[in-house]
C-alpha cells in the first residue's frame, strides 16, 4: 500500500481532522463564555444609561422626593406601623423623657420650680 500512497492519504486525513478537532473543540467550549460575556457588556452599557438618564431626574426631584418620602414615614410611624428606624426614635424619646424628669427632679430639689 505504501506504493499507491494510501498511507499517505490516510496520515494527511488524520492530519486534517486533528486540526480541525483543534479548531472546533476551543470554539465549542469558548462560546458560553463568550455569550456570558456579551450579555454581562450589553447589560452594562443598558444600565450605564439608565443611570445617565435618570440620575438629572432624582437631582431635579430630590427637593420633592426629600419631604414627600419624610411625610409617608411619619405617616406610617403616626398609624402604628413599624417604618424602619421606628424602634430608634422610641428609644430616643424615652431617653429625651427620662432626662426631663430629671432636671424637673433636680430643680424641684433645689426649689427652682414654681
Amino acid at each position: 500500500m505504501a506504493e499507491n500512497g494510501s498511507d499517505r492519504l490516510v496520515s494527511q486525513d488524520q492530519l486534517f481532522y486533528e486540526s480541525l478537532v483543534r479548531v472546533v473543540v476551543p470554539v465549542i467550549f469558548s462560546g458560553p463564555f463568550i455569550v456570558i460575556s456579551i450579555i454581562g457588556l450589553f447589560l452594562f452599557i443598558i444600565l450605564t444609561m439608565v443611570l445617565i438618564i435618570l440620575s438629572p431626574v432624582f437631582i431635579i426631584l430630590s427637593p420633592v422626593l426629600v419631604p414627600v418620602s419624610i411625610v409617608f414615614w411619619i405617616c406610617l410611624y403616626v398609624t402604628g406601623e413599624q417604618p424602619i428606624g421606628a424602634e430608634w426614635v422610641d428609644e430616643v424619646s424615652k431617653k429625651i423623657v427620662e432626662a426631663a424628669e430629671e432636671v424637673k427632679y433636680k430643680l424641684d430639689s433645689w426649689g427652682m420650680i414654681w
